[in-house]
């Protein structure tokens, strides 16, 4: 809480705003009290974010104290940069709190206090969002046949929802074919798939995306190569009058 006498003259005071969304009131006058207050305010914009919101709130200079991510698997890389500026913050002397009436430094209590609640309830979901997130890895291809490969993979962290396979046959210089790209959709306990209807003799690029809600996360890719198609024919012969009763064909 921001009451005059109850924090160390000498400590930096800083509020982290994250959000992903719009508020539904106004957020300058609360935005205000908190700075004349002497309170550094940093804002972090993810996705469907306010931008101009998160302006209104940042300190000044809000390119040095407004962040913003296009998606959660951008905040690993968009941490570092945060905790570099808070490091400069909490190396320079505080802020001065501006004088205000006293009615007017409760209201910011009670805003604090409540701020500090809601981040007790977030920690779960922020330790999340700040978890390092690894894509599919170790991908291994197996079981080659003329027409089909297997794919196997060590699965994806944080909360999957699924995976997407795509992938397309490769010319003689190893470009791929865009007219033979198709896709698999799999659910999210899968971590091996036996791709089908594949080319005989013919090399392919695969891609394996995981599902994060309604963002994708980074690809992992392998090459693999089918079998040649080798034809086996047999003929059956009559024991006792050894001429040719029928004719077959197998492939492998």
């Amino acid at each position: 809480m921001i009451i005059p006498g109850a924090l160390r003259r000498d400590a930096a005071k800083v509020v982290i705003l994250m959000t992903d969304g719009k508020s539904s009131d106004s957020v300058e006058e609360p935005a205000g009290l908190l700075k004349d207050a002497g309170v550094t305010v940093f804002t972090v914009g993810i996705q469907n974010a306010d931008r101009n919101e998160l302006r209104k709130i940042a300190s000044d200079p809000v390119e040095e104290h407004m962040l913003y991510a296009q998606d959660f698997h951008q905040l690993g890389s968009l941490s570092r940069k945060l905790s570099r500026r808070l490091c400069i913050t909490a190396s320079e002397p505080p802020q001065p709190a501006k004088q205000r009436a006293k009615s007017e430094f409760e209201d910011v209590s009670v805003m604090m206090m409540t701020m500090t609640m809601m981040m007790m309830m977030m920690m779960m979901i922020i330790q999340f969002i700040f978890e390092k997130i690894f894509k599919p890895r170790d991908l291994i291809v197996s079981e080659p046949s003329h027409n089909s490969l297997r794919l196997t993979w060590t699965p994806a962290t944080g909360k999957v929802t699924g995976y997407h396979v795509l992938f397309d046959s490769l010319s003689t210089p190893g470009q791929a074919a865009p007219e033979d790209q198709r896709q698999i959709v799999l659910d999210a306990s899968k971590s091996t798939v036996l791709v089908t209807d594949l080319k005989p003799n013919t090399k392919y690029f695969f891609t394996i995306l995981a599902v994060y809600a309604d963002v994708l996360g980074e690809p992992a890719t392998v090459k693999g190569k089918t079998s040649e198609f080798t034809l086996l024919k047999f003929t059956l012969l009559d024991r006792y009058t050894h001429t040719q009763t029928h004719t077959f064909a197998l492939s492998c």
